[in-house]
């Protein structure tokens, strides 16, 4: 997605510098020096709007590796769990954890099946949400962004929480 982002603003940026140059062609001195300008000024307005997007598509895709981490960083519920994770779309990863999640209040006789919990990126802001698959709590199914506030894994207000520790318990 990230890379369709770029491709898309680098051909919409060279077809408005096509279009700007054949405008140029055909006007008059005072008329090109104002498209001149404006040229300018699109050019420079595609360049930030090309850094934004990079930005927000940097915020919310993850690699697998950087899930596992955003887990780790995420909950105290999983230190100590390695997981593993695969990802499935841009938004929704698959992870398992070598043991089952430590920390949580509730007796381990229950089941873990419906548990959520948070997950955070590099700069350890919230950027999703994952709920346990499984009895054991070895099995999770984690959203990033919306998809996580959607499917009510967190809550709207607390997507893009600074969390500089896990939260325990």
């Amino acid at each position: 997605m990230k890379n369709d982002v770029h491709a898309e603003l680098a051909r919409i940026g060279d077809a408005l510098g096509a279009a700007a140059r054949r405008d140029l062609r055909r006007a008059s001195p005072r008329a090109k020096s104002r498209r001149r300008r404006m040229f300018v000024a699109v050019a420079t307005a595609l360049s930030l709007l090309g850094a934004v997007a990079a930005g927000i598509a940097a915020s919310v895709l993850k690699t697998a590796a950087q899930e596992e981490q955003g887990l780790l960083d995420g909950a105290a519920t999983f230190a100590g769990t390695n997981p593993k994770c695969v990802q499935l779309s841009n938004i929704h990863f698959h992870c398992v954890l070598a043991h089952a999640p430590t920390e949580l209040t509730f007796s381990p006789a229950a089941s873990y099946r419906g548990v959520k919990m948070e997950s955070v990126d590099s700069t350890k802001h919230v950027d999703g949400g994952c709920v346990a698959t499984s009895d054991d709590g070895r099995m999770w199914e984690c959203y990033l962004g919306d998809e996580a506030v959607r499917r009510g894994l967190i809550g709207k207000d607390f997507l893009g929480q600074y969390l500089p520790e896990p939260p325990h318990g």
